[in-house]
């Protein structure tokens, strides 16, 4: 009893020790926390310190520096602007991209291939001939002057270094040491195993030079060359490892039992990893079991990653596998849930980021542009809708023939094609397609000048069109600053600025630098004539005469800018909407007043498409609009006929909208379709004037003349939406949206068909009665059509093939489904694919000014004084019949105030439809069925221009 007590006592006391020691110890772990902790912070902040210190000591000499205000540098990535370029980045561009880097890729892909081979063959024999030895000193010294070069060259040195890229690069170098070797026994040694590992930069070298063949094709040649990688890569050390332990050497006369060749080596790693037994051979080393134990780990963790990316890839589409199509539409393109995403996403990105990341959103619906949720963020969110400047491209392109292609074409870069034959239509078209929209810093020389004149000189000189000015830099306003930019188009009086960057069309980006450039070394005129930059005395003639004129006018006043701040701030209190006052005094009658105004139909004080709630509130009276604008025939002239052979698109709207605007002409609109419009679809559409609907289908001719297609202006065929999909009754079903969507696209290049040859023999006709004129002629490439599938642009006649050299380099570029492009159907302006502005708009991640600049091109921007500068097309003036494209282009900016920006190009030069020619060379002949493409400045009082 007492032993019990005495050990119940025991307890006690260490029970109070452990609690002590617990209490201490808690007690030590709150004070080392905060110790912990500032530690922790100390440790950080000096590993930031050291990753700054490095990045100031990288940095040095590896940025371009572009002498450009800041606004300019926020707005145009600097890789479009001209500026001082290290030489740094011009090695590192040398290396990386172009011809030289693509030369000395195949160049290293084939002396780390021959390394490889070299050392195999030196497990075999002892013996080096003189080209081995040459061979062996000069892949050696090419791996040097490369690993320097990229050092010299890297954006960060110390993160090149230390990367992986960096690690193989250097153990490719280090095998030099073995050149200036002289010991007998040299083959044995770590350092010419080095040369082995040059394979591993083979992995490197496959994916720049690029894969040919679908994702899963790729995804299984990666797979195929990770085992071979691993299996000749282990193979060599297990060689080494053999021959290191068991002191082997070739130049021995009886090699030993235990080594083993090269062959052998291979052949057990292949057993190993495919695990089908040890074979004849086996490791005898422990160096040896240590290589096999990091093969196998490397195996199981390597191999089958791969493998499930090839699983994953196979199970979807359209690589293989099903999935459901009206989940897919019901979940992805419902236009209300994906905008709802994407605005949660943008402002979750805004929150997290901060205001200093650029955030581009792209839209479904229109009206969530103006959405309120925008109000009060930065600048730094970007908002752009595809859909509306869609079908505002459609509405111009009645107008504009060829727009939709031009205005495509412009935006649209990493396109390579094989160089068409001489004298061709394709030689023409093909390079008006290189031609793209750059910003250009405009040198000293221009500033305080006349845009006119140094557009005139410009284009002389550089064969550079300067067709604008961003003058957001030069306007120092806070309207300026919420508008992210303010770009003029064609200000044929405005003086230059000197922070005003010109916005220019040119073949190439060396020849915008070429602009940019000019005068930076020549800072006067003498000097300019003096250099001998141009010999043509065309050039110099301009030159002096440009310099007369410029002497003639004012110094640069600032009068300019502030109508342009009046006509900002004009602008930006329009779009901050509308203010109502209202009288305290009866305010319920006044609001009730408001509130019936507000939900009028059509509307009356809410401008714009009008809202779901105002629709459902007036659903008769949109009703009986509809039956009173149904029709059974039309007797119009010059009127545009729209076919829907599938669900009405929901954003229609912005089409008529766009062909009502003030100072444009407002055709009668008839739209043909077998579906007849639901009310909230005709209630977008019936707030216009002159808009009627017949039921019919644009593939009966009948239809057709009942559309009055035979005096119609244009005929707009359009394609079914995403959204608006049909069809799917049980997630079992068949059908998807795909196919509905091929369909219709088959559908569209039928009415295509049918119009054209009612329009071809209506033309006979006339022929022979003798009353056909020269617009009749032009009258057959009256139609646009929307395609959405590469292979059926094909199907729009004239039937052609594109060249096989020019499909491959597509293909290897990614860009396949921009093939279209090189078809006559494109080129003419007949099929447009309205992805095609997702893009034009991807432009916007270097240029913020693309939404404006693509909008300048479809419906203009405010000159001042109610007059507005528009992208117009004219016929050729009988005085310009004969006359080169030089000629022309100056004759209309002297004479008219017209920028000419190109051809639409009748049928000519082996070519049977017409075809956008873009800012053509100098010497190019006028034919008097050509039509221009030109800026010019559109007042009220006229509605176009023809000559």
């Amino acid at each position: 009893m007492e032993r019990c007590r005495n050990i119940h006592r025991k307890s006690d006391k260490s029970d109070k020790i452990s609690a002590k020691s617990i209490k201490r110890y808690s007690t030590i772990q709150k004070l080392s926390l905060p110790v912990i902790r500032q530690l922790y912070q100390l440790m950080t902040k000096g590993k930031h310190a050291l990753n700054f210190m490095f990045f100031e000591m990288d940095k040095r000499g590896q940025k371009k520096y572009v002498d450009a205000p800041e606004e300019t540098l926020s707005t145009y990535h600097e890789s479009f602007l001209y500026g001082r370029v290290p030489l740094t980045i011009k090695v590192r561009a040398a290396l990386r991209a172009g011809k030289i880097g693509y030369t000395l890729a195949l160049v290293e892909f084939v002396l780390a291939l021959l390394s490889v081979i070299l050392y195999i063959r030196s497990t075999y024999t002892s013996w080096n001939p003189l080209p081995v030895r040459v061979l062996e000193i000069f892949a050696s010294m090419y791996f040097v002057v490369d690993y320097l070069l990229k050092v010299y060259s890297a954006p960060f040195r110390v993160l090149y270094i230390f990367s992986r890229t960096g690690l193989v690069d250097l153990l490719s170098a280090l095998p030099v040491i073995y050149v200036f070797q002289n010991s007998a026994r040299d083959t044995a040694s770590a350092i010419q195993l080095l040369r082995f590992l040059r394979i591993l930069r083979l992995f490197h070298l496959i994916r720049r030079l690029g894969v040919i063949g679908s994702t899963v094709m790729q995804q299984i040649f990666v797979l195929v060359m990770y085992t071979l990688g691993i299996v000749f890569v282990m193979s060599g050390f297990f060689q080494y490892a053999e021959w290191s332990s068991n002191h082997c050497h070739v130049s021995d006369s009886e090699a030993t039992e235990n080594c083993i060749d090269f062959y052998g080596a291979f052949y057990f790693m292949i057993v190993t990893i495919l695990t089908v037994g040890n074979g004849p051979s086996a490791p005898t080393s422990e160096m040896g079991r240590f290589v096999v134990l990091i093969t196998i780990f490397l195996a199981l963790t390597i191999l089958p990653v791969q493998i499930t990316k090839i699983s994953d890839l196979t199970s979807r589409r359209p690589y293989g596998g099903t999935y459901s199509a009206r989940g897919v539409l019901g979940a992805r393109f419902d236009y209300a849930v994906e905008d709802a995403g994407q605005m949660a996403g943008a402002l979750s990105v805004h929150q997290y980021c901060g205001p200093n990341v650029r955030i581009i959103t792209e839209l479904l619906n229109p009206e969530n542009l103006q959405s309120d949720i925008w109000e009060g963020l930065p600048g730094n969110i970007e908002t752009i809708c595809p859909q509306q400047l869609r079908f505002q491209l459609l509405a111009r392109s009645c107008y504009v023939k060829g727009l939709s292609t031009l205005v495509s074409n412009l935006f649209v870069s990493a396109v390579t094609f094989h160089p068409p034959e001489e004298d061709t239509w394709e030689e023409e078209y093909c390079y008006g397609l290189e031609h793209e929209v750059y910003p250009v810093l405009l040198p000293e020389v221009f500033h305080n000048r006349s845009f006119k004149e140094v557009a005139e000189f410009v284009y002389v000189e550089f064969s550079v069109l300067l067709i604008g000015l961003d003058i957001t830099a030069s306007l120092k306003s806070p309207e300026v600053s919420q508008m992210d930019g303010y770009v003029l188009m064609f200000p044929k009086d405005h003086r230059i600025g000197e922070n005003d960057v010109g916005i220019i069309i040119a073949e190439s980006l060396a020849a915008v630098q070429a602009v940019s450039a000019f005068g930076a070394t020549q800072r006067t005129l003498a000097s300019f004539l003096s250099s001998g930059i141009s010999t043509s005395v065309d050039t110099k003639q301009l030159w002096e005469e440009t310099q007369a004129k410029w002497e003639e006018l004012d110094d640069y006043g600032d009068t300019e800018l502030s109508e342009i701040r009046s006509a900002l701030s004009a602008i930006s209190s329009k779009q901050r909407g509308r203010v109502i006052q209202i009288d305290q005094t009866g305010a319920d009658q006044v609001s009730q007043e408001i509130s019936e105004r507000i939900l009028a139909w059509p509307p009356k004080i809410l401008p714009g498409k009008p809202r779901l709630p105002v629709i459902a509130t007036h659903e008769n009276a949109i009703c009986a609009n509809l039956r009173e604008r149904t029709v059974s025939s039309v007797k119009f002239q010059n009127h545009i006929l729209v076919c829907c052979e599938c669900q009405w698109p929901r954003n229609l709207y912005y089409f008529v909208d766009h062909l009502r605007l003030p100072g444009f002409p407002t055709p009668p609109i008839v739209i043909l379709s077998p579906h007849e419009p639901k009310p909230e679809q005709w209630g977008c559409l019936g707030i216009f004037q002159d808009v009627f609907y017949i039921k019919g289908t644009a593939t009966s001719k009948l239809d057709l003349f009942r559309a009055g297609l035979p005096s119609v202006k244009h005929v707009v065929v359009l394609t079914e939406d995403l959204s608006e999909a049909r069809g799917f009754s049980s997630e079992d079903d068949d059908t998807n949206a795909s196919n509905n969507m091929y369909a219709n696209d088959l559908t569209n290049t039928i009415v295509v068909t049918v119009v054209e040859g009612i329009h071809r023999k209506l033309s006979k006709e006339r022929l022979k009665r003798g009353g056909l004129r020269r617009d009749d002629v032009k009258q057959e490439g009256c139609v646009t059509a929307e395609l959405r599938y590469n292979p059926t642009f094909r199907y729009v006649k004239p039937l052609t093939q594109i060249d096989p050299l020019t499909e491959k380099k597509m293909s290897n570029k990614k860009t396949r489904d921009g093939l279209y492009m090189f078809l006559p159907c494109y080129a003419e302006g007949k099929a447009f694919a309205p992805d095609m502005l997702d893009y034009v708009l991807s432009s916007s991640f270097t240029n913020k000014n693309t939404v404006s600049l693509v909008e300048g091109f479809i419906i203009g921007k405010p000159a001042g004084d109610r007059s507005q500068v528009v992208l117009d097309m004219i016929d050729t003036p009988s005085d310009c019949d004969g006359l080169t494209y030089l000629e022309v282009f100056r004759k209309l900016l002297a004479e008219r105030d017209m920028l000419a920006l190109g051809l639409y190009r009748a049928t000519s030069r082996s070519s049977t439809t017409p075809y956008v020619f873009t800012n053509p060379w100098h010497d190019v002949i006028i034919n008097e069925d050509d039509r221009i493409y030109v800026f010019w400045t559109k007042t009220a009082n006229n509605k176009s221009y023809r000559a």
